[in-house]
Formats: structure tokens, sequence, C-alpha cells
């Protein structure tokens, strides 16, 4: 639940996801168009014309991407914040396959002047462990445990949540419940 920047940091590479109450709300790219611009084109929702419009728009408005979709016209505004929501979910699952460094740094806030989108971590890294994985992935890592107590912690209620909602993972949540 904490407040803060999370830099992934790789081999003439950096992506800062920034936080805020623990939930990811921001990403920066140094380079506008890896970031953003490049998710677009990945999604099939830029050409790749666009995406070099888009980031050169940013630029002009010092990196705002978003007030550069908005100015474009690339992004309806209706479908700007589920989008952008879906990107930084993106950058937290790439985050899942980092070779190199990271870093957390604490702050009291996220003081950006980039308008925030509130993406739930928990929620994204489960959703690219399922992408990143297969059937037999979890069967290992359950038959590991097999013979080992298992017991709910203070966070089990709050975690409950997502592993009930996993068919794989449920009747291991049942169990502990």
């Amino acid at each position: 639940h904490s407040s803060g920047s999370f830099d992934l940091l790789g081999i003439g590479t950096r992506r800062t996801i920034h936080f805020l109450n623990g939930y990811a709300v921001w990403v920066e790219v140094p380079d506008l168009v890896d970031g953003l611009p490049r998710y677009l084109v990945e999604e099939s929702l830029l050409s790749f014309s666009q995406m070099g419009q888009l980031a050169e728009s940013a630029a002009s408005k010092g990196g705002d991407l978003r007030e550069a979709l908005r100015e474009l016209k690339l992004i309806p505004d209706e479908e700007l914040a589920p989008v952008l929501e879906s990107w930084i979910a993106h950058e937290l699952q790439k985050g899942l396959d980092h070779r190199g460094k990271a870093r957390f740094e604490r702050s009291e806030g996220f003081t950006h002047s980039a308008r925030i989108q509130e993406v739930n971590p928990i929620r994204a890294l489960w959703e690219g462990v399922y992408r990143i994985s297969d059937d037999e992935w979890f069967e290992q890592e359950l038959s590991d445990l097999d013979g080992r107590p298992v017991g709910k912690t203070r966070s089990f209620p709050r975690l409950f949540g997502y592993l009930g909602r996993d068919p794989r993972l449920r009747t291991v949540a049942e169990a502990i419940r």
C-alpha cells in the first residue's frame, strides 16, 4: 500500500512505474515512442505513422501523452481511460520478464502533473502470470507444496478474492478457507 517509484533498470533502458497507495498510477519511459505509442501499435489501436505523430506531439507538450492523444483525436475520449489502464497493466506484466536491476523509492504521493489511472497491481500481475505460464507450471508449483502445512496469514482475507477467482486455484483457496 506504499506510494513511490519502482524503477526497472536494464541495459540502456529504464522504466519507472509510479505507485500511489499501492496502486500503479502511471509509467514513465524515457523514449516516448517505446512506451504508450508502441503499446497502441502492438494492440492495433494506432498505425506506425500515428505512433510517430503521437510521440512528436507529446514531445512538444513536455511528454504529455494523454494530452497529445486528445489533441490528435487518435483515441476517443471515452475510451482513453480504459486504454491507459490496459497500458499500465501491460507495463506491470512486462516487469515479470525483467532482466536487470530494480529499485523502489518511497514517496509521500504522486507529484507528477500527469493525470493518474489507478491499476490494481495484484490483479494485473496475476493476469501476467497466466499469460507467461501454462497449467503444467501451476501443477508443478502446487505439487511442490504437497505435504507442507499451509495456513492463513494476516493478508489472506485480501488475497482470497484473487485466489478465489482463478479456477485453477479456487479449490486451494477453499481448502485454506
